[in-house]
């Protein structure tokens, strides 16, 4: 049982206790605060704001006489849980957030700095130099006609191999295109190197990946704001970025490229 779950059972006790008109003296009111401060001091430890806070809550009352009435008493205990309720469904609430973090993180696949997804188009003499200029830096190009099928869709295949820290997308001038208010073709991207870097951007995060584009070729704006480097001069800049990006990148090794 998780201590959300355990502290959660303790918190709902507190509405069937108020109900009962108990004292402070009542047995089930001593079991329930002994399972209260035995959760509170393994949770939190003994030197604990939320330990010595309830330590010091009033479940009973500071003053009285031979002659204070019994509903006195229910009441100063009635208070004292009612005050307790607010402050552990604050800490209910933080360990409810605890727990759903971690298992986000749990769920999370580690991503691999080994590795570099190659998102391209059909000009392979620049897809096999990028993933040639990786391998010298021990990276693994991922480039996925290179990946099995397994019986797998296209972006089944993408998804199975994304758990990378960045991917380069090679915007080469591959297709034409252009818009109803212009009469000139202007080059393209293929649609599918548009998709996938898209798919990158998503999942990755825009600094986390790295655009090659030709000369001339007609960029997508949601794409103008993000800094990439032109495929004529650009082995430097790239192991640049990925050495940004937290990749181990030796320098030293291009000059055997």
């Amino acid at each position: 049982m998780s201590d959300y779950e355990t502290f959660a059972r303790i918190v709902n006790e507190i509405p069937t206790l108020i109900e009962a008109n108990i004292t402070a003296s009542d047995p089930y009111f001593q079991a329930w605060k002994i399972k209260a401060k035995r959760f509170l001091l393994t949770k939190y430890g003994e030197d604990s704001l939320e330990y010595s806070s309830f330590l010091e809550t009033d479940f009973s009352l500071c003053v009285f006489t031979g002659n204070t009435p019994h509903s006195e008493f229910v009441g100063a205990c009635q208070n004292g849980l009612e005050t307790t309720r607010v402050v552990f469904k604050t800490y209910l609430d933080e360990m409810a957030e605890e727990e759903e973090n971690q298992t986000k993180v749990a769920a999370t696949p580690l991503l691999d700095y080994k590795s570099v997804f190659i998102v391209h188009g059909h000009d392979g003499e620049l897809k096999q130099s990028v993933a040639r200029i990786l391998e010298k830096q021990d990276i693994d190009p991922i480039i996925l006609s290179e990946q099995t099928n397994q019986g797998r869709t296209i972006i089944e295949k993408i998804e199975a191999n994304s758990n990378v820290c960045c991917a380069i997308c090679l915007l080469t001038a591959d297709d034409f295109g252009r818009s109803k208010s212009v009469e000139s073709d202007a080059p393209r991207a293929r649609q599918n190197v548009v998709l996938e870097t898209g798919y990158f951007w998503g999942k990755l995060g825009r600094e986390r990946i790295i655009i090659l584009v030709d000369n001339g070729v007609e960029l997508p704006s949601d794409l103008s704001g993000v800094v990439y480097t032109n495929t004529t001069d650009w082995q430097f800049a790239l192991l640049s970025e990925l050495a940004d990006k937290g990749y181990e990148i030796d320098f030293k090794k291009m000059v055997k490229l």
